[in-house]
């Protein structure tokens, strides 16, 4: 399940830009930020070298600077807390959950990155990080069954 480096990080640039001290002075410096989102299996050292090789070809001098770094995750999909919950969404849902890598600005990196397997899971809904955001309330009922029954199965001695 890991991604190759082809395929399409998000690398928003420039977020922010600073510079210039008044309207008719030419600026000595200009500061600029952004945001790379990296996929599982795509390192901080890979994308930090991808933006380098496009700040040289500018031809400008630059200073690179990681201010927080928050990176992707994925565990096998053997593991026992994905089987577990794959079988109790299809049981309440109907459908196979998709399985797949979780991006950054996910909490799962605390957990996978301390050994303790962990899986992004929740209802449907509509407007995702967006105005007027919101989870379909029968969804949100399914999910959280599929939560209880699968914390009771992962706990479980018997398994």
């Amino acid at each position: 399940m890991k991604n190759s480096p082809e395929e399409k990080n998000v690398l928003t640039f420039p977020t922010i830009i600073e510079g210039g001290e008044a309207i008719n002075l030419v600026p000595d410096f200009c500061k600029a930020m952004g945001d790379a989102r990296l996929l599982p299996g795509i390192t901080k050292e890979y994308m930090e070298e991808k933006i380098k090789e496009i700040l040289d070809k500018l031809d400008v001098n630059y200073k690179l600077r990681t201010i927080i770094y928050v990176p992707a995750c994925v565990i096998d999909e053997n593991e026992k807390i994905v089987k577990i919950v794959e079988k109790n969404a299809e049981s309440f849902l109907g459908t196979t959950p998709k399985k797949e890598g979780a991006g950054p600005w996910s909490d799962l990196w605390m957990f996978v990155s301390r050994g303790i397997p962990a899986i992004n899971f929740g209802p449907d809904g509509e407007n995702m990080h967006g105005p007027d955001e919101f989870v379909y309330l029968d969804s949100m009922i399914k999910v959280t069954k599929i939560f209880a029954v699968s914390a009771i199965e992962f706990l479980s001695r018997d398994l």
